[in-house]
């Protein structure tokens, strides 16, 4: 038997995962050492430990995995396949693709900010997520974010002809 004893009420359920969520400890290493750091603050709470060994533990994070970026074959076999089974966001991946906007970006854009004539947008605003339950129109994050950008030939006549003009209000 260890020194903290039998489990008791006070311990903290190992059965939870990551903020509270069925299934599971922790799924890393920080993950498990922050579940079994709040057992063993109980534990000094409770006066069966004499202080928590692991509070002061620092364990580096894991380097962010390199995104690879797709080369051009790959990016218009992608494109191409979109067209072939008609997906109906095949003109927002080819607006991607063709001027590197973010999809923030793409997604706030207004009729205003269109100009396919002269082959320009305009990132005056951009579209984002507000605790992952609605979505909101916000100004670019940077100065350097209200952007110019260029559109291609490929690009606009991606559009078929629709969209030409500004739609009447």
């Amino acid at each position: 038997m260890s020194e903290v004893g039998e489990p008791a009420a006070w311990h903290v359920d190992v059965r939870r995962g990551p903020a509270g969520r069925r299934g599971g400890p922790a799924h890393d290493a920080a993950g498990w050492l922050r579940h079994e750091g709040r057992g063993r603050d109980d534990a000094v709470r409770h006066r069966r430990l004499a202080f928590n060994a692991a509070r002061y533990a620092a364990i580096p994070k894991p380097a962010a995995a390199d995104l690879p970026c797709w080369i051009a074959f790959e990016a218009a076999s992608f494109l191409r396949y979109c067209r072939d089974v008609g997906d109906p966001l095949t003109e927002l991946f080819e607006l991607l693709v063709a001027t590197g906007m973010r999809k923030g970006e793409a997604l706030g854009l207004h009729w205003a900010d269109v100009d396919l004539a002269g082959r320009v947008l305009f990132v005056r605003h951009t579209l984002v997520a507000v605790d992952n339950r609605r979505v909101q129109f916000n100004h670019p994050k940077t100065p350097a974010s209200r952007a110019r950008i260029a559109v291609s030939k490929r690009a606009v006549a991606a559009r078929g002809g629709v969209g030409t003009t500004v739609p009447a209000k």
